[in-house]
């Protein structure tokens, strides 16, 4: 089904997850305030951002609404000059993922489906024909909403739990277990998703060795 790969998205989790937390780190040893040492972080993931999108000319559509929210954040940040209003902006991009996935149930076919396509065919025309195609069985339809729904509700239950540990820990802490959640969450639902996969493609072999055996005499 084309489920991401977890190599391939190795690079983003540390640009977007562990450097972020490494730049509080040093600043904030080096004497530098909560407010510029949390707002310095989202240097890197604007820049991964930009990074892709120098290489392929496209920004895809949650990389689109990070990136509006990282501005509106740094920008947020720097007015009002509040820490907890630095931490909590993490879980409005992640809880405006997680809306993302469940609104594209409006759409004419989940994100699944598109996120999917895109591992799995690329640019290449008769993959995206077949992928396409696919569509139209009732099993890979279920199998899309199943895999879009999983993804949309975790990322919300992420960003709830983020914005408690806004509220109760030492920003500092939070710094450090925002990254770990962000990537966790992400590599638990890639090793899910995989598993899924797998296991739905193995089900429909012996579904299909079943219907095209010889009943015996």
């Amino acid at each position: 089904m084309g489920p991401p790969n977890l190599r391939a998205m190795l690079p983003d989790l540390v640009i977007d997850g562990a450097l972020p937390a490494i730049a509080y780190q040093v600043l904030s040893r080096h004497g530098v305030a909560a407010v510029p040492a949390l707002t310095a972080g989202a240097i890197f993931p604007a820049a991964n951002i930009m990074r892709k999108f120098a290489a392929t000319r496209r920004i895809d559509l949650i990389g689109a609404i990070v990136l509006v929210f990282i501005a509106i954040g740094v920008i947020g940040s720097l007015i009002s000059g509040s820490v907890i209003f630095i931490l909590v902006k993490e879980s409005f991009i992640t809880g405006m993922v997680g809306l993302l996935f469940l609104s594209s149930f409006l759409w004419h076919r989940p994100i699944f489906f598109y996120l999917g396509r895109q591992f799995a065919a690329g640019e290449d025309p008769e993959r995206l024909a077949w992928w396409n195609g696919l569509w139209e069985h009732a099993r890979f339809r279920r199998i899309m909403r199943i895999m879009t729904t999983v993804w949309g509700v975790s990322y919300l239950l992420e960003a709830i739990v983020r914005v408690v540990f806004a509220l109760t820990l030492t920003p500092g802490s939070v710094v450090v277990l925002s990254p770990i959640m962000g990537i966790g969450t992400t590599v638990i639902l890639i090793l899910w998703t995989r598993t899924y996969a797998r296991q739905v493609q193995e089900r429909a072999a012996r579904e299909t060795a079943l219907a095209t055996a010889t009943p015996a005499a």
